[in-house]
């Protein structure tokens, strides 16, 4: 035994003998950063940034640079480099669970100077950080299991996990909703300490239920509080040091706007809230200013809730960078850029409302950063990952190559001549080498002089009109060419001088540049060659055509569109003396088109009200007969006023008066049948109510339950899974308060339970 216990010390000595000379062989490389040319001109001047390695890389070696200096990007010059705009997962992507790999919801997230990214991760009550280009991330907070969950109250748990901030120092600052506190972790401790709360819930000055928070610059806390149990919620600064807290937003009481998330902008003091208007789903971003933040305003969506680009679909996280608000979009599955004062926005990120856990698409996103650099990272549930869309320029020398480049080059400059201008870049953040040289390097723009040909004091190069004297560079029609020498028709006329600019080429013309072909016989302003009706009674209105009212049957009915009282009917729909097919009448006057209406000449008997008498018994108002229909189709032998219900499920009745005629379909109720323990011994759904997270219990098999919905309850679906575990959890956390229902299909029977997010 002491033989091979020898043998075995000597052979670890060997090792790392062996491992530290292997170490010292396979350094970093070096690169060193070369500038083609430190001065370029105005015009259509380039050069390239390269750099070099000493030797091959098993990796890829990846440099990026902040750009700076006094020439402006993307006004006076540009940068090609190989990945930009490019999307990549740089933290997740690795499924649902608790490996350090892993990010099951992708969440709300902070990202340093240093490229480090913390995620909040929910499902797992953890914060975890991932650096720069690493495959894995640490738990830095959280994640202690006691008793079987991650969640608890105890000093180094989270119960209810939110957004996280990070401070210069490193200090951890994170939101623990259901233990009403935010914790402070200082880099390297096992515990938190708490700063803010820690007094239960309610609406005192010392109680908070955080969802996010933001640390400004004199360490104060910019607080979301959503106060447990009702709809209730309000914007908290709690100053450093303090005991409790002062309003800067309040909406208790509130009936107006349900928040989703926050973003402070700390320049300005105001602060921007993603959410829904009431009384109707009409998702929208407002801003609360900071002199008058109960005065609100819409800045962003407040048309209803869609996939156009004046709408948004559940937008859930928001951050303004530059003038430009960075909304993620959770049901349309995309990151909207939305300029302030603008009506629309545009898609930066995903494809809107397609959802895709491939890249090029989204799946659900919340949390979103915008970095120092405008990278913009995005947390993506339906694939379990952080995703950047690359903004900032970055040299990648791919493994086994020894070199590569990007190009800058300068944009024409219109502008008139000035001084030169300067663009400074410095190495920012480097992987898999070490920097040779320095890291700050200047690139000058340099102005150019010209010649003026026409002497007006323009050079040529800035000057519209570079033969004709212009010193105005007078320039109506803003084609770029001054109005001096225009001549659009090519007639040897100026336009200054021709009275019709628009002559086909090659037409004679007279000495105002007009040709025989641009006649007005009717003189309703439109040329005979292009007038479709050259003989209109003079005065009379004409469209784009030329021709009036009483010259055109826009739908082609056979009716002149001045007798028209339906100019637009459908190609082949029959129609009478006034134009109108069946379709665009109502005889009866009883709201229903005379083609749907069963009885077009009598009005047909109003929308019958359902009446909820019991949880079991409903009853329609006063009919002649009636037919029940459950979840849309029709109930056999349910003809009568009262209907027991023997399933959950969508009721609705229609009624006939004595003459046959049917009215319209009356409104949906919704019948619950909740599922309990005691009901179904083989699944269980608790807490019930909740505060966010519920947990779902089964016994049966997976391949007995078909796929779980759940659903607000205007019955719009917002989740939809499979289960992977016999003790599942679902988060709620980040919707609105209210009731949702649960669908879950076990041996093809479906099973309604209702959910109360408090």
């Amino acid at each position: 035994m002491k033989i091979a216990l020898n043998s075995g010390i000597i052979f670890s000595i060997i090792t790392f003998s062996l491992v530290s000379r292997l170490i010292l062989a396979q350094d970093l490389p070096k690169v060193k950063i070369q500038i083609g040319n430190n001065g370029i001109g105005e015009q259509y001047g380039k050069t390239l940034i390269t750099a070099e390695l000493s030797t091959p890389s098993a990796k890829d070696v990846i440099i990026d640079f902040n750009v700076t200096g006094t020439a402006t990007y993307d006004k006076d010059y540009s940068i090609n480099f190989l990945t930009k705009n490019q999307v990549k997962i740089v933290a997740g992507g690795n499924g649902i669970g608790n490996n350090s790999n892993q990010l099951p919801y992708g969440g709300k997230m902070f990202i340093d100077d240093e490229k480090t990214i913390y995620v909040s991760d929910t499902r797992n009550q953890r914060v975890q950080k991932w650096t720069y280009g690493s495959t894995a991330g640490s738990t830095i907070a959280g994640g202690n299991i006691y008793g079987g969950t991650p969640f608890g109250s105890r000093p180094d748990q989270f119960n209810g996990l939110g957004g996280i901030y990070v401070d210069s120092e490193k200090n951890l600052y994170a939101c623990d909703a259901s233990n009403f506190r935010i914790q402070k972790w200082s880099p390297g401790a096992t515990s938190g300490i708490t700063i803010a709360g820690g007094n239960g819930s309610g609406y005192g000055s010392n109680q908070i239920r955080p969802s996010d928070l933001k640390l400004d610059s004199e360490g104060n806390l910019i607080i979301l509080d959503r106060i447990l149990g009702t709809a209730d919620f309000r914007i908290q600064k709690w100053n450093k040091n303090a005991t409790s807290a002062t309003t800067l937003v309040d909406f208790t009481n509130n009936n107006k706007f349900y928040v989703t998330g926050f973003y402070y902008d700390e320049s300005t003091g105001d602060i921007y809230l993603t959410g829904d208007l009431a009384p109707v789903i009409n998702y929208a971003v407002i801003r609360c200013p900071k002199n008058n933040p109960q005065n609100w305003e819409v800045v962003a969506g407040g048309n209803g809730f869609g996939n156009d680009l004046n709408q948004l679909n559940l937008a859930i996280g928001v951050q303004l960078s530059r003038n430009n608000l960075f909304i993620s979009d959770f049901r349309g599955h995309s990151v909207i850029k939305w300029a302030l004062g603008a009506k629309i926005g545009e898609v930066v990120m995903g494809t809107r409302g397609v959802s895709g856990k491939t890249l090029g698409f989204l799946s659900l996103p919340n949390g979103i950063f915008i970095d120092k650099y405008e990278n913009i990272y995005i947390g993506d549930e339906g694939s379990n990952s952080i995703q950047v869309k690359q903004i900032q320029p970055q040299i990648v020398i791919p493994a086994g190559k020894t070199s590569a480049s990007i190009e800058l080059f300068s944009i024409d400059d219109t502008s008139i001549e000035g001084p030169d201008e300067i663009i400074k870049l410095n190495i920012s953040s480097f992987l898999n080498c070490q920097i040779e040289n320095d890291s700050l390097f200047k690139i000058t723009i340099q102005e150019n002089d010209f010649p003026d040909t026409d002497k007006d004091q323009i050079s040529d190069h800035l000057d519209n009109c570079p033969t004709i004297y212009n010193p105005d560079q007078k320039d109506v029609d803003k084609d770029s060419i001054g109005d001096v020498c225009d001549d659009s028709d090519g007639d040897g006329i100026t336009d200054d001088k021709d009275d019709c600019p628009n002559t086909e080429k090659g037409k004679s013309v007279d000495k105002n540049g007009c040709s025989i072909s641009q006649r007005d016989s009717d003189e309703d302003g439109f040329m005979d060659d292009k007038d479709l009706c050259p003989n209109t009674i003079k005065g009379q209105s004409v469209d784009k055509n030329g021709c009036a009212l009483s010259q055109k049957d826009t739908d082609g009915d056979g009716v002149f569109d001045d007798k028209d009282k339906c100019s637009e009917t459908q190609t082949g729909k029959k129609v009478d003396l006034d134009g109108c097919a069946d379709y665009q009448r109502d005889t009866d006057g009883d709201g229903i088109t005379d083609d749907k209406d069963d009885c077009p000449t009598i009005k047909n008997p109003s929308k019958p009200l359902i009446n909820k008498l019991t949880d079991l018994e409903l009853a329609s108002s006063a009919g002649n007969a009636y037919q029940w229909y459950l979840d849309g189709k029709l109930i056999a032998g349910a003809d009568k006023a009262f209907l027991k219900v023997s399933s959950a499920g969508v009721y609705s009745v229609q009624l006939k008066d004595e003459k046959g005629c049917k009215s319209p379909m009356s409104d949906s109720v919704i019948i619950l049948i909740t599922g309990t323990e005691e009901e179904n011994k083989g699944i269980s759904i608790y807490p019930n109510p909740t505060d966010g997270v519920i947990n779902i219990q089964t016994t049966f098999n997976f391949e007995n339950i078909g796929s779980i919905q759940i659903s607000d309850i205007r019955g719009s679906i917002i989740k939809q899974f499979k289960l992977n575990s016999k003790n599942q959890v679902m988060d709620l956390s980040d919707y609105p308060i209210g009731v949702y229902l649960l669908v879950v299909t076990i041996n093809g029977e479906k099973h309604i339970y209702k959910i109360q997010k408090r």
